[in-house]
This record gives structure tokens, sequence and C-alpha cells, in this order.
């Protein structure tokens, strides 16, 4: 299968599904990850880009990279050129299932591109909304859960710790303990010991 990581920023999908892409891989799966606003503004993100090109490489996925959209808000004050360059991706790619921001999200960018997703892929991929930690919103209702094995905790947790940039500049949600307790209670639900959840937001078979 074909597994498409689109992320607003950089850094969204490694802190919500490493752990899953780390068992793609392991399972013989492509992963390939997008991300549209580097907010390179930021002075906190001095960095950050360096920071995620080493975690794709550790985790062995293959990136399309969007171009310069420096600023938050872009995906939501510009659906249009967002749905574009997903369509295009999509007739290139042709991917089997997205891992997308959840719909549920007080993030702006993170909801607006979930809202892009449904529109773009809902007629050809299985779409699982991840849970961003930070922003999710109350609402969020994981109803399908991937299980993790030890070896793909431990990838996720280094992936966490190779943001190096983010550790020093967010340490109150860069925590390898917060998420290492996300994957355990997780994993709790999901009858597991470590799991990652997520929201089906479009599927079929």
């Amino acid at each position: 299968m074909k597994v498409l990581v689109v992320d607003a920023h950089p850094d969204d999908g490694e802190i919500s599904c490493a752990g899953t892409i780390s068992r793609m891989r392991r399972e013989g799966h492509e992963v390939y990850t997008m991300y549209f606003c580097p907010c390179s503004e930021d002075p906190k993100n001095e960095g950050h880009l360096k920071d995620h090109n080493r975690v794709c490489r550790f985790l062995d996925i293959k990136q399309y990279v969007c171009g310069e959209m420096p600023r938050d808000g872009y995906v939501e004050t510009h659906k249009q050129q967002v749905r574009d360059i997903l369509y295009q991706i999509r007739e290139r790619l042709k991917p089997d299932i997205i891992l997308c921001p959840s719909i549920h999200e007080f993030h702006q960018d993170h909801k607006a591109l979930a809202e892009c997703c449904l529109t773009i892929f809902r007629d050809t991929s299985i779409i699982l909304g991840y849970e961003i930690l930070r922003s999710v919103s109350p609402d969020f209702t994981p109803n399908f859960y991937v299980t993790l094995s030890t070896g793909d905790r431990n990838k996720k947790l280094k992936s966490i710790s190779m943001y190096k940039s983010q550790l020093n500049a967010r340490p109150y949600f860069f925590s390898i303990d917060r998420f290492d307790s996300q994957l355990r209670m997780r994993g709790t639900q999901a009858m597991s010991d470590f799991a990652e959840a997520y929201e089906m937001m479009w599927g079929r078979v």
C-alpha cells in the first residue's frame, strides 16, 4: 500500500503517527509525507526543517515539499490552492491511505487541511484523522487504532527526541514522557501495550 501523511506543519505527522509510520515501513508499505507551512519566520522554529528532514530519513519515508508557504493561516485562507496541490499529488501518487489532521481541531490550519483532504481523497483513499496532542479538540472521538510493537514505540519516541529545536523551544509540549503516556493510554484502549488513535473520516473496502 501507499500511505500519504499530510501535514500543515513539518512535525505534525511525526508527533502524531510516527509509530504507525514505523509499523507501515516494517510491514513493507510505501510511506510519503508532505507539509504546507514551514513557519520559518518564527524564531522558535530555527532548525525545525533540518530536524524534520533528519526524522524523515530515520523513519525511511519519502517527502513531497509544497514550497514556501511561511505563515500560519495559509491553509485556512488559501484552500483552493491547497486542494489543487493535493489533487496533483493524488493523481501522481495514487495513495491508498491518507493520514491527516482530524476534522476536530482547534488549530485553524489543521482543521482546514482536514477539510481539503476530505474533498480531494474521499473518492480514492481511506482517510484517517490523527491526534495532535496539543491542539485536538474534545470532540475528537477515536474509532480506529493502530497497535504498535515496542520497536515502533521506541522509534516514535526517538523521532520526538530528534526535534531538538522544539524540545528546547516548547518543552511544555515536546515531552518524551507525555508522548509515551499517550501511546500507553491509547494502547490500553486498543488492548495492546502501545497504540496510536485516529478518527476514521472516510473509508471503503
